[in-house]
């Protein structure tokens, strides 16, 4: 449920804003953060916030994510909308629930506040058109602005491959923030772990771990899971599903290799084997749309992909 209950883990940081100016000289990675000015407890931060403050601590929202990215666009054609309108969109009741949107997007400089008004920046009209083009990157620029996410993603590209992000601290909060990472494809899920997934291997090198990691996973029959095959470039590679679809399509047609896939038996055991991907849906309203790695036509659009046959070309 989006209806969230507010605990005192969300006390601190995206609570307090930085100044526009620190904002666009700080450092993306989200390291480091002083100088705190101005520090307010909870029940002391008013609705007319003109500037953002900097924090001395992360603090992570829960959000749903398809309801965020749809405030955005919804922004972008308002320009403003009130507290209720907002409640609205997001079909809560809520006004705590409505307050993690806000810190979040108050953090990454893409809303400010006047009263009830929510009023759209600059960065967030940009961003509105990007994630319609389906603009994985420009969400991840966008939302670097934010502490927790910059906190996130700096913890991300920590990870070692092949060892699981630790999430344990994230607590109600690790949804969001894995479905954020797996759309901005700095990461994604194997089962119950998510693992660093920043390698954007060149098609030569890709062609390489593709061919080795079919290798591995082939038994005999000339044939693999797409979705086991996927799931091995992820946690042992680094390489989202995103980036192998692309690269695997590059590969073949600049003859690294040769690929085809087979329709069978959907494997109904790793149905929950989901990553979200930056999509459009019908009314062209950006989502985070679940990708089921063992099913479907995702390799290869408009064929049956369960399983994958990858060949080296003579």
């Amino acid at each position: 449920s989006d209806d969230i209950s507010w605990s005192p883990f969300h006390s601190v940081d995206d609570l307090l804003w930085l100044s526009t100016q620190a904002a666009s000289a700080a450092s993306p990675s989200g390291t480091a953060f002083s100088n705190l000015q101005n520090k307010r407890t909870d029940n002391e931060i008013d609705e007319n916030v003109s500037e953002r403050e900097m924090p001395t601590k992360t603090s992570f929202q829960r959000m749903n994510v398809n309801h965020l990215l749809k405030l955005i666009c919804a922004l972008d054609e308002h320009q403003t909308l009130d507290t209720t309108q907002v409640a609205k969109l997001l079909g809560v009741g809520s006004v705590r629930t409505v307050d993690e949107y806000r810190r979040f997007l108050l953090s990454a400089d893409l809303l400010k506040v006047d009263g009830n008004s929510w009023i759209i920046t600059p960065h967030a009209r940009h961003l509105s058109a990007e994630l319609q083009n389906e603009n994985a990157s420009a969400l991840n620029d966008a939302f670097l602005r934010s502490p927790s996410y910059a906190t996130f993603r700096e913890r991300v590209a920590r990870s070692e491959t092949g060892h699981p992000v630790d999430m344990s601290d994230l607590s109600r909060s690790v949804a969001t923030y894995r479905t954020i990472g797996e759309v901005a494809l700095i990461c994604a899920s194997v089962g119950k772990n998510v693992y660093a997934t920043l390698a954007r291997p060149n098609p030569d090198r890709f062609a390489q771990i593709a061919l080795k990691r079919f290798g591995e996973l082939d038994h005999g029959h000339g044939l693999v899971a797409t979705g086991r095959w996927l799931e091995s470039l992820i946690e042992h590679e680094g390489v989202h599903p995103e980036i192998a679809r692309r690269a695997l399509e590059q590969a073949s047609e600049m003859g690294l290799l040769r690929r085809s896939t087979e329709g069978s038996t959907i494997q109904t055991a790793f149905e929950n084997h989901v990553v979200h991907v930056l999509r459009t849906d019908a009314e062209g309203t950006p989502c985070a749309a679940p990708v089921h790695l063992y099913r479907g036509d995702y390799l290869i659009p408009g064929k049956a992909s369960v399983s994958v046959r990858i060949e080296e070309l003579p």
